[in-house]
């Protein structure tokens, strides 16, 4: 009998579909110490479903043996043991029928016992069961975990161990058999080669790695510089071979050239384009300058711009020498004005723009070099824009909300004939008042600035505010009044850059709104002598673009809501994990998921680049904002200034949703939870706190403690980012973050939010900060152990609710037993025990990972602890 299984063993089967059989089946044989042993399948089939499929020999099993007598089957979903069966076939989809071929992931669970272990289970798949694959224990994988794939097996030493998750991830199976194509190198470059002549021929390798034979019918070029040898067409590869390709080039021309190597055959793709490329070249020198014009656009005077030219040699042999650029014109300026460029080689030089006066300008920068083109002109171009009037030193000025700033206004005027003296001005400044405004600038004064810091200069001025809106900002005017007390002592002709300063502060912007704009305009602008006289110091400009960018922006609030919290991490793993989808419809320019697809983002650059999927990387991303208060960019994320959740410190009246309880001793922080409803995130900040938590470990209910110590403030996370654990309603223990602290009753709580298993954030809670260790427990609880990793000894905490029989072990990673830490009835309470590194027989065991276990009534837990010698 072991010979046949061993015959039958895992033989993946494609076959057509008949009665009892399923398109794709594979074999997993089990076996016990004495012998026993059963052969279970699995697999896909266009007709299956979760349940059981009698036209696919599916059969629902009696319940196993009494006495553990040896059994092996599949649990079908939902795994409760309602359905078992020896087959256990799924569609190639979510849904029956599916199709092939097939790329996903499938679940089973495999049920057996014995009373005669070790348990081997056995398997030898197909290289389209990726390795990722996996058969664990039902804890996770903290006790035992393989890979599901290839020729392989699984020895489970334990007793306690009866049941194993299988997560089967399938890559393109069922797939109809067809050649393949590859190309290596999937480029060719041959660099400068002189023109009229021909290069060395570069090879290229076509492979077929498919499972039929591969026939190449036709190989053309796109370009007759680019030339193919090959074998007599048509070409047929078999399945695993290869065959090769030689190319050559023969420029006709200077210059760099491109083009295809086109490839018709019977694999998919085809055709199949290799793109080549060179470059055509002379001994040299030649010269090449790109672009070949230059245009600078509109320049304020005063306001120089650079623009760069590049200039190439493509010669082979000989290098260009630059002895000279020049510029027609002294607004046009340029660096460097000599240089030597190498063969194959290039050099920047940077022209500059700086308008004397308004108007336009046109010249031109001229190369002298040894080349044959010498001399080489590149025609460039520009507006001057002149400056002149009352005027905001800028046109544009890029601001953050929420934030309080300060902008000059400048002086600047020229009438040489009359040599007047301006002893008064006046204006007005009109905010929020430009067409497209929006209403988020609030004035707050005007000041003298140091070109009329004299006593004798009195600036008084008069605010007309409009309704406010709800931001706090409105709709005003300012006027404004400039003027001398002594009698001809006012402003000559000239520029005065410091004249006054305006100070305003940009609002908030709304949730989903990056940026927004505004103006400050300058109106009635006039002046006089100290005779009544006027002076023209009409703006040349009259406005101030203020562009305001929202501290939060879109990147990362997931919801919408205005604020990077704990709630948007927790939507992003719903929809990693298939609970719930993020929505694309679009509002104000982005979706939920455009603010969720925000990896990968590059340390200092200003924006993310969004890969079109929101996986695991997003919500890395989106907690490191949440924890750091900053975006990959270094932009600071606004601070929490207008939450909607009341926190409630004083006596409780007994309508808050939740309670939440923490204990802050010299040991830590424990929190406890009493809430009305089920919890999923709970986000704190504790304040004055100096201690660095270092290495800590956070227990949590919640399944994942992540947290950030920086200067004196501590930020927490706590959440499951598998999206499965959270704390039911009633009073319950929470989480546990055990360091040192110094001075506990300095320690404040700065901000909570708990997030509800309904996905919405509690608007009533009451906290309660007791000074003192943790009452005693209301629920079982294993804590990690500390430290960890460790050496020689280590110490392991676990609560009791009740009196009762508790019973907790050490395993190794084969799961068999090594030490026993607890085995007694205890009374209710908080204990910890100590474990030496010694196993039962008083030694001492190896370096390593181990897996210690608590059991009391229906509560069992494992966690996994680190030995280091």
């Amino acid at each position: 009998m072991r010979k046949l299984f061993s015959t039958l063993l895992f033989v993946a089967l494609y076959v057509t579909l008949a009665y009892g059989q399923a398109a794709i089946n594979f074999s997993v044989l089990i076996q016990d110490n004495a012998g026993n042993s059963q052969i279970i399948y699995f697999g896909l089939d266009l007709t299956a479903t979760d349940g059981i499929d009698p036209a696919l020999d599916e059969s629902d099993l009696p319940p196993p043996p009494p006495g553990n007598g040896f059994d092996a089957r599949w649990w079908l979903p939902p795994f409760a043991g309602a359905l078992s069966s020896i087959k256990d076939y799924r569609a190639p989809g979510s849904t029956p029928p599916g199709t092939f071929p097939f790329t996903g992931q499938k679940e089973h669970n495999i049920k057996f016992q014995t009373t005669d272990y070790p348990v081997t289970i056995s398997w030898n798949l197909p290289p389209e069961i990726a390795t990722s694959s996996v058969i664990r224990d039902m804890f996770g994988g903290v006790i035992l975990s393989t890979s599901f794939s290839g020729n392989n097996s699984l020895v489970v030493s334990s007793p306690s161990i009866g049941q194993l998750q299988v997560l089967v991830n399938y890559v393109n199976i069922g797939n109809v058999p067809t050649p393949g194509f590859s190309l290596s190198p999937s480029s060719l470059n041959f660099g400068l080669v002189a023109v009229g002549s021909t290069s060395a021929p570069q090879t290229v390798t076509v492979s077929n790695p498919g499972a039929l034979p591969l026939t190449i019918t036709n190989i053309t070029s796109s370009d007759p510089q680019f030339a193919v040898t090959s074998a007599a067409l048509p070409i047929t590869v078999p399945s695993g071979g290869s065959t090769t390709v030689d190319v050559t080039f023969s420029p006709t021309s200077l210059g760099a050239q491109s083009g295809n190597i086109v490839f018709t055959h019977d694999a998919p793709g085809s055709p199949t384009s290799l793109p080549v490329s060179g470059i055509g070249a002379s001994a040299g020198p030649t010269f090449a300058v790109s672009p070949s014009s230059l245009n600078f656009g509109s320049v304020t005077v005063g306001t120089p711009v650079s623009l760069n030219l590049t200039v190439s040699n493509n010669g082979l042999t000989n290098p260009l020498n630059i002895t000279n650029v020049a510029s027609s014109l002294p607004e046009f300026t340029v660096s460097p004005t000599t240089a030597t460029v190498a063969p194959g080689g290039s050099q920047n030089f940077t022209v500059t723009f700086n308008p004397s006066s308004g108007g336009t300008f046109n010249g031109n920068i001229t190369f002298t070099h040894n080349a044959p083109s010498s001399p080489d002109v590149v025609p460039v171009t520009g507006n001057g824009i002149a400056v002149f009037g009352l005027i905001f030193e800028k046109d544009t000025v890029r601001n953050f909300e929420d934030s309080i700033y300060v902008e000059k206004i400048q002086l600047k005027f020229n009438d040489p004939l009359n040599d007047p003296k301006i002893q008064a001005l006046q204006f007005r400044i009109l905010v929020n008042k430009s067409a497209s405004d929006n209403v988020f600038l609030t004035f707050m004064d005007i000041q003298k600035g140091s070109d009329v810091s004299d006593p004798s200069w009195n600036l008084q001025y008069n605010v007309r505010r409009g309704p406010l809106t709800s931001n706090g900002a409105s709709v005003d005017t300012i006027f404004v009044l400039l003027y001398n007390l002594l009698q001809n002592n006012g402003l000559n002709e000239g520029d005065y850059n410091n004249l006054l300063k305006v100070k305003y502060r940009v609002a908030d912007l709304p949730a989903l709104v990056d940026t927004a704009k505004s103006t400050f305009r300058i109106t009635n602008a006039e002046a006089s002598t100290y005779q009544g006289n006027p002076i023209d110091i009409t703006p040349s400009r009259d406005n101030m673009v203020v562009l305001a960018t929202n501290r939060v922006r879109s990147y990362g609030d997931v919801n919408g809501d205005g604020y990077i919290d704990i709630l948007d991490l927790i939507d992003v793993v719903d929809h990693i994990v298939g609970r719930d989808s993020l929505d694309t419809t679009k509002v104000n320019g982005t979706s939920e998921f455009t603010r969720a697809d925000i990896a990968p983002w590059t340390i200092g650059a200003p924006d993310p680049s969004p890969d079109g999927v929101v996986n695991v990387r997003d919500l890395s991303v989106i907690q490191n904002i949440i924890l750091t208060g900053f975006y990959p960019s270094g932009v600071q994320v606004n601070k929490p200034t207008s939450e909607e959740t009341t926190i409630a410190l004083n006596k409780s009246n007994g309508d808050e949703e939740a309670k939440l309880i923490l204990y802050l001793n010299t040991k830590g922080i424990t929190m406890h939870l009493d809430s009305k409803v089920g919890i999923r995130g709970i986000q704190t900040h504790f304040g004055r706190l100096t201690d660095n938590p270092g290495n800590m470990i956070i227990d949590t209910e919640l399944g994942g403690g992540f947290f950030l110590h920086q200067m004196d403030l501590l930020k927490v996370l706590l959440y499951d980012q598998s999206g499965e654990k959270y704390i039911e309603a009633g009073r319950h223990y929470a989480a546990n973050l055990p360091f040192t602290i110094t001075r506990p009753q300095d320690v404040t709580l700065d901000r909570l939010i708990l997030v509800s298993i309904d996905k919405r954030k509690l608007t009533n809670i009451k906290v309660e900060i007791i000074y003192g260790d943790a009452p005693l427990p209301y629920d079982y609880e294993l804590f990690q152990n500390y430290p960890n990793p460790f050496n020689p000894s280590t110490s392991v905490m676990f609560t009791v609710p009740k009196n009762g029989l508790v019973n907790i072990k050490v395993y190794d990673m084969l799961g068999q037993e090594v030490a026993t830490l607890v085995n007694e009835v205890v009374d209710r309470g908080v204990y910890t025990v100590n474990w030496d590194g010694k196993n039962e027989q008083g030694s001492y065991v190896s370096s390593g990972n181990y897996i210690y276990r608590m059991v009391a009534g229906d509560f069992v837990k494992s966690r996994k602890m680190m030995l280091i010698k």
